[in-house]
């Protein structure tokens, strides 16, 4: 039996924080592709949470979100998952834990909308993602266009088979390396 053990760490001025939550909600997902644009949420904004992959394909998905959510009171929280092995104690993986929070702070000063970075140190990539999310977030995925299905695209619609809502941004590789 697959037993689930996760932790979040959050750097706060009163020193580090550690958090564990069990199970994803069950509902009626949807999954977007490419929007337009999004519609601004009668309860007071929208909250997305987008995982980090790469340092390039992030940056170019926040750029295009920064012109999606232009005049809504939008939060991304930028969320990477380190995982640790199994033989591994937790406690060994703070050196690289310390090198995320260092990208995703990078990537998020420069956004004009609010951008919280968080690292999750868990056992398994998906389940330590599927920890940040709550009830109300829209799941935000970027992944580079190809002729075949990718890793994301992959997980965006086993979270939609979940009942999350998810955008799913595909990003030209050309268009992100200028």
């Amino acid at each position: 039996m697959k037993q689930l053990c996760w932790f979040t760490w959050n750097c706060t001025d009163g020193g580090l924080e550690v958090a564990a939550r069990n199970s994803p909600p069950a509902g009626d997902g949807q999954l977007r592709m490419d929007p337009g644009a999004f519609e601004p949420r009668g309860d007071g904004g929208l909250e997305f949470v987008m995982p980090y992959t790469d340092w390039r394909l992030t940056n170019a998905v926040l750029e295009r979100v920064g012109t999606l959510v232009r005049g809504l009171n939008a939060t991304v929280k930028l969320v990477a998952v380190h995982t640790s092995p199994y033989p591994a104690p937790m406690a060994s993986s703070i050196p690289p834990h310390c090198y995320l929070v260092e990208q995703l702070a990078g990537l998020a000063e420069r956004r004009p909308f609010a951008v919280k970075p968080q690292v999750v140190l868990a056992r398994y990539w998906d389940e330590g993602f599927r920890y940040v999310l709550s009830p109300r977030s829209t799941v935000l995925m970027g992944t580079w266009k190809r002729p075949w299905r990718t890793r994301e695209e992959k997980m965006a619609r086993a979270l939609v088979a979940e009942g999350r809502d998810v955008t799913l941004l595909r990003i030209e590789a050309r268009a992100a390396a200028e």
